[in-house]
């Protein structure tokens, strides 16, 4: 009964959880679009590249 019970709670806030999941999955979206932080992301991958270059040749 009590396992009946778990799942119908589930079933019944399985839409709100998922409404939350969305607004946060929105508010990621919204900052990772940001200019400043695309910029930011550009300079991260080109800092990793050079390093993943300077790792792969002899010193």
């Amino acid at each position: 009964m009590e396992v009946k019970t778990a799942e119908i709670i589930a079933t019944y806030q399985r839409p709100a959880i998922q409404a939350k999941v969305e607004a946060s999955l929105d508010v990621l979206k919204d900052a990772t679009n940001r200019p400043e932080v695309k910029n930011l992301f550009a300079v991260l991958d080109k800092v990793s590249k050079e390093s993943a270059k300077s790792k792969g040749s002899p010193t």
